[in-house]
């Protein structure tokens, strides 16, 4: 009994002791591309620095003000001031701003607090290589970014080897050979017991993500194609959204003028966080799992391909936070003025939303994606994220049930009926598009409504545990109602009042039934044109009321 208290002890005057402002925010020195982690691990000495380098961060004292431990408690648990002061009255909570206008904009700054700490640690390691491999080491530390992981691009059936992996082969600096040592991506290990922490356990991806290595079975490999496949589309929507706010959280009413709306960036990227499950589903404890920092690397990077695709977009509208964060209680209003707190400028300056607005302003954290080129100017911005985003996430053209009485077919067959291809190779097509109204009292676990159609799973919709009262998602329909024997959009709304299911809100990580959840259901088509190099044109939404009342009464009888 007697250490732990006395670690507990030392830990509250090293807290005491830290200074009244946080370490500034600058983000890595000059200016580097964030690359997919398949391609950091085909650069040898850029791949083992960036293992050596979580290693040591991982493994500098819990208690110290940029370990490991220190970043990730920023996130969530367990509930203390990062090198500060606390506020005058604490919120029971971390400062992550969740079902915020502020979620995108919060995250920017402290990916890039972690990424210079992590960048700090390949620095010092890189310089203690000796030889003809030192200057190699030193630019790979000069070059080294946080990776990403683009789950929503088409391949992405599985988890990662390089997260999978229990071990991973290191060479250390004065070493001839290499050694083998726990994969320091696939889990993290506590060094002692905190309040509100397990002790000495490991954070890590569930069970499913752990078990998915060269010798998988192939319903383990189908489990996982089936969460990951939706999300190409799903990430495609979310691009093509022109509105600030309603791009940036999933908190809030659906818009009923534009159904699209109802895709975010936060929803899609709760969808990954539950699909990882383990403590990846709860916004407490999520930042201590290092798959954390590269999905929102990911998000990031969805981020700034949307600031690239939208740069002259309103700002955000001021509303009410959804939940408290550590610094300010639930109902304050958020703006892009709203401190993000803990995260200080090198003058000491509060970042905020507007500080992180725009991709040349992301350049001046370090770093860049490969789809954006360095230092270019917002037209050519613009068409280089237009070009990456058609090539990545782009549907396939599929046309159903057009208004016109067209059987569901590829929409590029035929434009004879009013619809398929136009001028200039444009498609007008028909798009089908589930919204969903999320309702929660008093539920903090994290849950996922699933869609099916005849049987079969269309895609689900994500909560984080702890998540807004109210909350939005959409799922498109079009794809998997093509095949299907049916005229007209008359034709597919009498198809989808007999064959569409949402089912009950389901706990993550195999649990029953979330009580305490309602779930409100529209049905909706519009025509859609699309052109190469463009965004999306949606004409009027028509919607099919009939179609929602028959889904709800069908999860309200548990069908």
């Amino acid at each position: 009994m007697l250490f732990p208290l006395l670690f507990t002890l030392l830990t509250l005057l090293s807290l005491l002791a830290r200074p009244t402002s946080s370490t500034p925010t600058t983000g890595a020195p000059g200016l580097a591309p964030r690359l997919p982690l398949s391609t950091l691990h085909q650069h040898p000495q850029q791949w083992n620095l960036y293992l050596l380098s979580l290693i040591s961060l991982q493994s500098t004292p819990e208690p110290s003000a940029l370990s490991y431990y220190s970043l990730a408690s920023i996130h969530g648990a367990p509930h203390t001031p990062f090198q500060s002061r606390p506020p005058a009255v604490p919120q029971n909570t971390g400062y992550c701003p969740h079902s915020s206008i502020l979620f995108g904009a919060w995250h920017r700054p402290y990916l890039a607090l972690y990424e210079q700490s992590l960048v700090s640690h390949a620095t010092r390691i890189a310089a203690r290589f000796r030889g003809s491999e030192r200057a190699r080491y030193i630019e790979a530390a000069r070059t080294l970014r946080t990776p990403y992981w683009d789950w929503a691009a088409d391949g992405a059936t599985a988890w990662p080897v390089e997260l999978s992996a229990e071990t991973v082969q290191i060479r250390r600096p004065g070493a001839q050979r290499a050694e083998t040592v726990p994969n320091p991506l696939r889990s993290y290990r506590f060094q002692t017991r905190y309040a509100g922490l397990p002790g000495r356990a490991e954070v890590r991806a569930a069970a499913v993500a752990n078990s998915v290595s060269a010798d998988a079975t192939e319903r383990e490999h189908g489990d996982i194609a089936a969460l990951l496949s939706p999300l190409r589309r799903e990430v495609w929507q979310m691009l093509q959204i022109t509105n600030t706010t309603a791009f940036a959280t999933s908190a809030g009413e659906n818009n009923d003028d534009n159904d699209a709306d109802a895709f975010s960036l936060e929803g899609t990227h709760n969808t990954l966080h539950n699909a990882a499950a383990g403590w990846m589903t709860s916004p407490e404890l999520a930042a201590f799992d290092p798959l954390f920092w590269i999905h929102h690397a990911t998000a990031d990077r969805q981020l700034a391909l949307w600031q690239a695709l939208h740069p002259r977009a309103a700002p955000l509208v001021p509303r009410p936070a959804e939940q408290a964060v550590y610094n300010y209680p639930a109902g304050t209003v958020q703006s892009d003025e709203t401190p993000l707190y803990p995260f200080r400028h090198a003058g000491g300056r509060w970042f905020t939303a507007r500080d992180v607005d725009s991709v040349e302003k992301m350049w001046g954290l370090g770093y860049t994606y490969p789809e954006l080129p360095a230092r270019a100017d917002a037209t050519t911005l613009a068409a280089a994220a237009r070009r990456a985003v058609d090539t990545m996430y782009r549907p396939r053209g599929l046309s159903v049930g057009g208004a016109s009485g067209a059987a569901f077919r590829v929409a590029s067959a035929s434009a004879d009926d009013g619809e398929g291809a136009g001028e200039g190779g444009n498609t007008t097509s028909t798009e089908w598009l589930l919204s969903l109204q999320i309702s929660r009292a008093a539920v903090t676990q994290s849950f996922s409504v699933d869609v099916q159609l005849a049987g079969k799973r269309v895609a689900s919709v994500s909560v984080l545990g702890g998540s807004a009262a109210g909350m939005r998602g959409a799922v498109v329909l079009t794809e998997a109602l093509a095949g299907e024997d049916a005229q007209g959009r008359t034709g597919v709304a009498e198809y989808l009042e007999k064959e569409l299911v949402v089912a009950a809100p389901r706990a993550v990580g195999g649990g029953g039934d979330v009580e305490g959840v309602t779930v409100r259901v529209r049905v909706s088509a519009a025509e859609v044109t699309r052109a190469e190099g463009e965004a999306d044109v949606y004409g009027p939404w028509q919607v099919f009321g009939d179609v929602g009342e028959a889904v709800m009464a069908r999860m309200e009888d548990g069908q």
